[in-house]
């Protein structure tokens, strides 16, 4: 009977450690859903401890989400950006090609702290275009914000400078009415909203332009559509 308690004691003590263990992990998890907030499966996702490569090449981390769309990372503390794509052909490496869907996440970087797991939500949009170039990867957060009906597909259009009669420095597109995109400190810029990409603007073609204004001193831009 002593032996017995003995066993039981040791098993107890045993699950409580388990159990004290997953509560204070320390991580990020979530999930990637589609435009519809329907769960994505089979979705790689990358952790970057830096933004250096362009958040392209082998990454720090990589996991793949499950049927609901979820993944689970068991990183240390510290700051990490976020990527996830899906390729039409599948696998985990290699360029974006036509049809393969990609998405930043647009809160970059997220801070994990011990004993806490960070909870992050990816919107993996219908299609990723071949023009689009890498997002920045500043340190300055800009609230771009569109009222009205979104009811064109629309794309922002980043310029580096005070001249937009050269190509863009980054080219994004817009599915939703709210966007963060993180600029470089200390930088000046001119963004432009419109739907078409050729260096003539359409007669009906929607087009609006803000700045030049300096990253440091703005935090929110506003768009009437």
């Amino acid at each position: 009977m002593r032996y017995l308690l003995i066993v039981f004691l040791s098993l107890f003590f045993s699950c409580a450690g388990s159990l004290y263990v997953e509560k204070d992990k320390t991580g990020i998890e979530g999930t990637v859903v589609s435009v519809n907030n329907m769960p994505e499966s089979d979705v790689y996702v990358y952790l970057y401890r830096s933004i250096s490569s362009g958040l392209i090449g082998p990454s720090d981390f990589m996991e793949k989400t499950d049927e609901k769309g979820y993944f689970y990372f068991d990183v240390p503390e510290g700051k990490y950006y976020i990527i996830a794509r899906k390729r039409i052909k599948g696998g985990d490496a290699g360029p974006l090609r036509e049809g393969d869907r990609s998405a930043i996440y647009n809160k970059n970087p997220v801070e994990v702290k011990p004993n806490h797991v960070s909870n992050v939500k990816i919107i993996l949009p219908p299609s990723s275009s071949l023009f689009q170039k890498k997002m920045p990867l500043g340190d300055i957060e800009i609230t771009i914000k569109l009222k009205g009906n979104l009811n064109k597909r629309l794309k922002l259009l980043v310029y580096e400078g005070e001249d937009i009669k050269r190509s863009p420095s980054y080219i994004i597109d817009i599915q939703e009415n709210e966007k963060v995109i993180n600029l470089y400190r200390g930088k000046r810029y001119i963004i432009v909203l419109r739907e078409g990409l050729k260096e003539k603007v359409g007669e009906t073609e929607f087009f609006k332009i803000y700045g030049p204004f300096l990253s440091d001193t703005t935090s929110v831009i506003e768009f009437d559509l």
